[in-house]
């Protein structure tokens, strides 16, 4: 199938402001989804276009490296608002066969948690939110319609300018 752990490497981000920070867990074995999350490899980028093209050029590197031949490059992340939006922007222009994933943050907290790591860094996190993508599997991302993101934003704004009496007041 599409998603099968044999042949999907997925890449997981952990999205900030200026930068993103890319795990990526390439199956070397079938079927084998236990790699320890110190031993993902991981890299930061900048949440950028030009940083999403480097994503890609890393990824398949990293794909030639350990000689996963065929198969899919998938990506997840935890949703961020406007971040990681305009980084699943950015994905789909120029890797859409990704298929981007943007998952609950609280899903993907809980996920870590449960993985019971001692530290919580940035480059931990991509690390468990790729192999977040290899056990789960989860479902592209839909787009949302125009009508939709507009009213998001607007609503988006009056929130913070009601913060923003509210604390003047």
């Amino acid at each position: 199938t599409e998603n099968a752990p044999s042949k999907t490497t997925w890449i997981g981000i952990d999205v900030a402001k200026k930068t993103f920070v890319a795990g990526i867990y390439i199956p070397t074995d079938p079927g084998e989804e236990s790699r320890r999350i110190s031993d993902i490899t991981v890299e930061d980028f900048e949440r950028t276009r030009d940083g999403v093209r480097a994503l890609y050029k890393w990824s398949y590197h990293q794909r030639d490296k350990y000689q996963a031949e065929g198969g899919n490059l998938r990506v997840v992340m935890e949703a961020t608002g406007r971040y990681s939006m305009e980084l699943y922007d950015w994905l789909m222009a120029e890797m859409p066969l990704s298929k981007p994933v943007i998952e609950d943050g609280k899903v993907i907290s809980d996920y870590i948690k449960s993985l019971k790591l001692r530290n919580k860094t940035d480059h931990l996190d991509a690390a468990a939110i790729s192999k977040y993508g290899t056990e789960r599997r989860p479902a592209p991302h839909l787009e949302l319609p125009a009508d939709y993101k507009s009213l998001r934003e607007l609503t988006r704004q009056r929130k913070a300018i009601k913060d923003q009496l509210t604390a003047a007041t």
